[in-house]
């Protein structure tokens, strides 16, 4: 997931003017780099999750509804695949479609995104970064704290003129 300030990077970089004859070149040049420095993000975070060796259990809900044990070394490197393939199918899918069309600066956007989105993953800040893994949002099992992703979140508490933001408190001034 990219915060704000990432995505208006890459809106930014993606509407940069760059010569049309260096335009091809620029963006493979972004598109290559993306690729080593993600290969090299998920080498020595594989190396960190293998010599950390956290051998510790922890339960957690499947997708099938069955409760599975892992220990978080393993539960690490299984997650640690998934990116990786997520992210090798992306970056081939999305090369191969570049090439065919021969437009090339969505190959430096999502250059630029893959890079951004490895560095902001919980496993990134868990390991590479030294992030406690007992706060909130690096707590495993990642991304099932929240059933509706999609949902407008808003900060709770009141507002200026006296009101609250809470969703249920606006459902009781509603029914008062």
């Amino acid at each position: 997931p990219m915060n704000k300030l990432t995505a208006g990077l890459v809106g930014m970089l993606v509407m940069a003017r760059v010569e049309e004859k260096n335009a091809k070149v620029t963006f493979l040049t972004a598109y290559v780099l993306s690729w080593l420095y993600c290969s090299f993000g998920f080498i020595w975070m594989y190396r960190a999750i293998f010599f950390k060796n956290d051998n510790s259990h922890f339960q957690f809900k499947s997708a099938e509804g069955t409760v599975m044990t892992l220990s978080k070394k393993e539960y690490d490197i299984n997650k640690l695949g998934e990116s990786l393939q997520a992210f090798v199918t992306i970056m081939v899918f999305v090369g191969m479609i570049a090439y065919q069309l021969g437009e090339f600066r969505v190959v430096f956007m999502v250059s630029v995104y893959m890079a951004f989105s490895i560095a902001e993953s919980e496993l990134f800040r868990i390991h590479m970064l030294g992030q406690s893994d007992e706060v909130e949002e690096l707590r495993r099992p990642f991304g099932q704290k929240n059933d509706k992703p999609f949902e407008i979140r808003k900060r709770e508490g009141p507002t200026e003129d006296g009101g609250s933001t809470r969703i249920d408190d606006k459902k009781q001034e509603k029914q008062d």
